[in-house]
């Protein structure tokens, strides 16, 4: 028999985010909430949490320059995210390991970043291609990028990465129609199409099942969550409004 559920929806302040909405099963107020919040402290941000509940903040040593963010961290503690250079006018990708950060360079670019990061220590992101005409999604194995390039249009764009190195994000489709969620085995793209307007990938786990989001229409507006199982959208739908 499954559960009923009900959605309780709370407004968390930490710094200057916010965090929106639990849903979680019904209980009577005698039982205890099946969920808690912790502060993490204020002038932080938080990008991703591992198996150990561990969760990388910004204050990790810099390329150089005065700012930083991290996205991902794995079971090992490695942080993946993106750093200024000395002179803050330039960002490159970076992985932690510790506090020591490595620089994982770019595909010819100015600039790149990273989103996710696997147990292997493989990094998921993006970065300018020569010229610095557009960005392609990439995916790193130690220092060396990999281009994944696109679905057909100009830019693409990744962000998380699974066990055995399969990405997902979001590429343009031939024309620069639109963008579309996007899983990369190897070098291999694979549109996952979409529900009505834009969408992309944002998470992918060790079975190549992606979960994202689309716009109901176009490239903005309204937009529902989704998870992708082959090539099979499935609308997940909202929360309550808050």
């Amino acid at each position: 028999m499954k559960a009923a559920y009900t959605t309780r929806c709370c407004l968390v302040t930490v710094g200057a985010a916010a965090l929106c909405a639990f849903t979680a099963p019904a209980r009577s107020q005698a039982q205890a909430p099946l969920y808690s919040v912790t502060v993490l402290g204020s002038g932080y941000s938080a990008g991703g949490i591992n198996a150990s509940g561990q969760v990388p903040g910004t204050n990790l040593v810099t390329l150089g320059g005065a700012n930083n963010w991290v996205f991902g961290i794995n079971a090992t503690d490695q942080v993946a995210g993106y750093s200024e250079l000395p002179g803050n006018t330039v960002l490159h990708a970076v992985r932690w390991t510790g506090t020591t950060p490595t620089d994982l360079g770019t595909l010819g670019g100015a600039d790149s970043d990273a989103e996710g990061i696997n147990d292997s220590g493989q990094v998921a992101g993006s970065s300018l291609i020569s010229g610095n005409v557009a960005d392609h999604a990439v995916r790193w194995t130690g220092t060396t990028p990999t281009d994944l390039g696109t679905l057909g249009g100009t830019y693409s764009f990744g962000y998380g990465i699974n066990a055995s190195g399969q990405v997902t994000g979001r590429s343009q489709v031939a024309g620069n129609s639109g963008y579309h969620a996007v899983r990369w085995t190897g070098t291999t793209p694979t549109d996952l199409g979409t529900l009505g307007g834009d969408s992309s990938g944002s998470a992918i786990n060790v079975s190549g099942e992606v979960a994202g989001y689309y716009y109901l229409t176009g490239a903005s507006g309204p937009t529902h969550a989704a998870v992708w199982t082959g090539t099979t959208p499935a609308d997940l739908g909202t929360l309550a409004a808050c």
